[in-house]
């Protein structure tokens, strides 16, 4: 495998796209192999023309998984074209839709799907994956991050939990039912004790 090597084919099949758990079809099929499995057959396109390569993973105890010993990284087409002035904002609102979708579904995944915690991510592994993205793919790209991160940071304040302004509202819809205020300092208290609970998340 050369730099520059496109990879067309894994096995047969495209490897175009990810898997349901978002990995790419290669390092599926790399983490997968099993000692003893035959060799993974691995098209890539080379200068213009077609060639099929035979890779044969190793164990690497250092990283605890198999490996071919590349580094791959995404080339992502799309073509972008203007639009007409009355649909920029219904266009940036139905992204904003999707990003609501997808974040939606990442949270409920962190309940249902095993080890969905790994991918979970902090302020530095942020920005760590803009600098990726900075790096390998186009601007426009990084403004879709952008986006997906801002939507993603005022869904998350909107959840009811203590030391966000989710938690906030419910406090006003409690007063607004019962007629009076919840005890201020007991609503600090669970305040506190949500901040406590972020900061250990």
């Amino acid at each position: 495998v050369k730099p520059g090597d496109v990879i067309v084919q894994v096995n047969g099949q495209s490897a175009q796209g990810f898997t349901e758990d978002g990995e790419y079809i290669i390092s599926d099929a790399i983490r997968s192999y099993q000692e003893g499995d035959e060799a993974i057959a691995v098209t890539v396109r080379r200068g213009g023309t077609e060639k099929q390569l035979f890779l044969t993973p190793a164990f690497d105890a250092n990283e605890n998984r198999m490996m071919v010993g590349i580094v791959m990284r995404a080339q992502l087409e799309r073509s972008f074209s203007p639009v007409p002035f009355g649909e920029v904002i219904p266009r940036a609102f139905d992204t904003c839709v999707q990003n609501a979708r997808d974040i939606f579904d990442g949270l409920i995944g962190l309940f249902t799907k095993k080890d969905a915690l790994k991918d979970a991510a902090g302020p530095m592994g942020i920005i760590q994956q803009v600098a990726e993205y900075t790096q390998m793919i186009d601007w426009v790209y990084y403004l879709e991050l952008m986006v997906f991160i801002s939507v993603n940071l005022g869904l998350f304040n909107l959840l009811p939990i203590p030391g966000l302004d989710g938690s906030r509202l419910v406090f006003l819809a409690i007063e607004g039912i019962f007629r009076k205020p919840v005890p201020r300092k007991i609503e600090a208290y669970i305040h506190l004790g949500g901040y406590l609970l972020l900061l250990g998340f």
